[in-house]
């Protein structure tokens, strides 16, 4: 589910003007070093701390500014979206044209059918797709949120009332507006190696874990701890049979971590090259069952 409103005008406006004439002082942009630019077709995520979960998305493309709403969108989020679409078409003296219109509307006709009662209506959409999805089949789903793609399993699916549609997603609301604002100050957000898989010859994401420092662990395809000159090359996957107390899952994959003394990081070093020697000499047994035996030249075959 997604909902655009779009408002035709040659009229251009920063995204620092735009922010001084929302109602909401505490609107921040997902891409801080553009603010003082004009709203481009790169476009960029509104959103309120701790009360946003998809944000609003604003590009201005072709003479138009459109302002969209996603699933999962938090209550915070319509009513965002509804205060940059009104402001926009104040600033421009344009009309507004919803996604579910033929023909634009002026702003006391979206302040009076666009309310509250509109926003319970829509804000449940697509719901069902993450009850049924993840709950009935176990699967992840990704989506994009206020700074990152948020992953959403079984894991986070199991702490989420799913009897009704509107408490799955008021559960998961919550949930994503806890964890998703983490201090960026604080956590170092790695930068990701991509390198060639030597066995598939597939592009690989790795991030590499360090001591002594706080750190967001974002999804990748391989975590790697080095210990001096040497080092172990852990699958994402399985960082929750290593993770201690300095873990901190934040959706279904991703983790915040605490800073780690060195001797805390040594045996985490262990602990994975553990899993991969046990996970190694289990393939290699396994190799060596499926190896049909030479038989007698005596024998039948």
């Amino acid at each position: 589910m997604s909902f655009y409103f779009t408002i035709t005008t040659n009229k251009r406006i920063s995204y620092n003007d735009l922010l001084i004439e929302l109602i909401n002082k505490n609107v921040e942009i997902d891409q801080p070093e553009i603010l003082q630019d004009l709203v481009a077709d790169g476009g960029c995520k509104f959103f309120i701390p701790y009360r946003s979960t998809r944000g609003v998305t604003l590009r201005y493309e072709n003479q138009e500014y459109s302002i969209g709403l996603n699933v999962v969108a938090s209550e915070a989020d319509f009513e965002l979206a509804l205060n940059i679409t009104e402001t926009l078409s104040k600033y421009t003296g344009a009309l507004i044209l919803p996604e579910d219109r033929d023909e634009p509307i002026d702003i006391e006709i979206l302040t009076k059918d666009y309310s509250q009662k509109w926003i319970d209506e829509i804000k449940l959409l697509g719901i069902d797709i993450f009850i049924e999805k993840i709950g009935m089949t176990g699967n992840d789903l990704s989506i994009g949120c206020c700074y990152m793609m948020y992953s959403i399993g079984p894991k986070i699916h199991s702490q989420l009332d799913s009897s009704s549609k509107e408490s799955y997603y008021h559960g998961l609301v919550k949930l994503i507006c806890q964890t998703q604002f983490f201090d960026r100050e604080k956590y170092a957000i790695p930068s990701y190696l991509v390198v060639t898989n030597k066995k598939t010859d597939k592009k690989e994401k790795m991030i590499v874990l360090y001591p002594n420092g706080d750190q967001f662990l974002p999804v990748a395809d391989v975590l790697v701890i080095r210990k001096e000159d040497d080092w172990v090359e852990l699958p994402f996957g399985r960082i929750n049979e290593i993770a201690t107390n300095k873990f901190t899952l934040i959706d279904e994959q991703q983790y915040l971590v605490d800073a780690l003394s060195e001797a805390e990081y040594h045996s985490l070093f262990l602990a994975a090259r553990n899993i991969l020697t046990d996970a190694s000499v289990k393939n290699e047994n396994e190799e060596i069952a499926e190896t049909p035996k030479t038989k007698r030249w005596w024998q039948f075959w």
